[in-house]
């Protein structure tokens, strides 16, 4: 059998008071405020109503630089005070010190030092286009350090209404806290709010300002960004001749871009190509024929027009690419536009010629040396022409 014996020395305490002094935050600089608590609890965690006789507070040196005398307390215990610190105060570890009794004294500290802010850069990106029928729309404000670690503080972001059609709207204000991780935030507002889906509003742009504040510093820095909101949810150009030699093959690009005119890499957009021509003698335009297609990998279409019938009689061709699944878009209370159909018009003249002759060569992406290339060229040639015409030809390296 083991045996052990211990003894424990024990103090009892009648009546313990439990007092807690905190700042508002750890590090100050000259003239700031320093807001500071104290609260009071007995020994069931209740308020302690009592007066507390005196609180101080030194400077690093030990010197006292404020006092006060027979502090009440509110009924949770609590009081709050302020210091104001000296434009040049010294520098290093203060004391805040309580005495609620006699005999207890409870401290706690602060530091003062010279603060040399570092430079800071806060961005505010917008996730995606904005368009009339956006459901939400969303922004991502970030603030990093010039060294790059991530912020810690708060951001306050202004959104503004611009080129409303009835006139100017209020602001919305949020008040977020930026990530511990990342210093991001991602904000998001919904349509009806920013008044997207209200004809009455229409508004033509959002502007989005975020202002950082620095946790602990209080600095702060601002950015802004100015989104345009689009009636359109992408657009089409075309990459093409706008002349058309009659009787010969044409062919053409059409590619997508953003509204803002950067690369929209979707592929299998379906795009449709319509073809108008007008001869001689003819006032209208008359439908050809329409093609469908869909976009490949670099976002483009390439098509060719079909044979048309008397070309040397044309006068124009009309060109219409469209995207027939983003057909225009109706406001549900009203009859106005919301949004409109992607489309783009491609006028194409015949060239003239007395003899109705005329020739094309289809260039070719560049050759190497010794390589073998078949080149095609097309031709035409009056009708009544009796013999096939001589080429001559001239290769010349670069």
């Amino acid at each position: 059998q083991l045996t052990s014996n211990a003894q424990l020395e024990v103090r009892l305490q009648r009546n313990p008071l439990l007092v807690l002094v905190s700042t508002d935050k750890p590090l100050y600089k000259a003239g700031q405020h320093v807001n500071f608590r104290v609260l009071s609890l007995n020994h069931k965690l209740k308020p302690h109503g009592k007066q507390i006789l005196r609180i101080w507070i030194e400077t690093p040196s030990g010197v006292q630089v404020q006092q006060w005398r027979e502090v009440e307390v509110n009924q949770l215990g609590l009081v709050q005070l302020q210091f104001t610190l000296d434009k040049e105060p010294l520098l290093g570890q203060w004391k805040i010190k309580v005495q609620h009794t006699s005999s207890k004294i409870t401290e706690t500290r602060f530091v003062v030092k010279e603060y040399i802010p570092v430079k800071f850069e806060v961005t505010v990106d917008a996730s995606t286009e904005i368009f009339l029928d956006s459901e939400n729309v969303s922004w991502r404000i970030c603030a990093r350090y010039s060294y790059g670690e991530v912020v810690q503080g708060d951001a306050h972001v202004e959104i503004k209404l611009q080129g409303s059609r009835s006139g100017d709207q209020p602001s919305i204000n949020n008040a977020v806290k930026l990530n511990t991780y990342s210093g991001c935030v991602d904000l998001t507002v919904g349509a009806a709010e920013l008044g997207l889906s209200d004809p009455l509003v229409q508004p033509s742009a959002v502007q989005v300002v975020a202002t950082v504040t620095e946790q602990g510093s209080g600095i702060s820095h601002t950015s802004s960004v100015l989104s345009p909101i689009h009636i359109q949810r992408f657009s089409l150009h075309f990459l093409c001749s706008r002349y058309y030699k009659p009787g010969l093959p044409y062919t053409g690009n059409v590619v997508m871009k953003t509204m803002e005119g950067r690369p929209r890499p979707i592929v299998g957009e379906k795009i449709q190509i319509c073809v108008r021509v007008r001869h001689l003698g003819q006032l209208g335009m008359r439908l050809l024929q329409c093609y469908n297609y869909t976009t490949d990998f670099s976002s483009h279409v390439v098509f060719a027009l079909p044979e048309i019938e008397d070309p040397f009689n044309l006068q124009l061709i009309s060109i219409i690419a469209s995207a027939i699944d983003h057909p225009t878009k109706l406001y549900p209370s009203s009859n106005e536009v919301m949004m409109l159909q992607p489309s783009v018009t491609h006028n194409v003249k015949p060239w003239f010629s007395p003899s109705q002759s005329f020739l094309d060569v289809w260039t070719r992406d560049t050759l190497a040396c010794s390589s073998t290339a078949v080149i095609p060229i097309y031709y035409t040639v009056p009708s009544t022409a009796s013999e096939t015409p001589l080429f001559f030809y001239l290769v010349i390296s670069k």
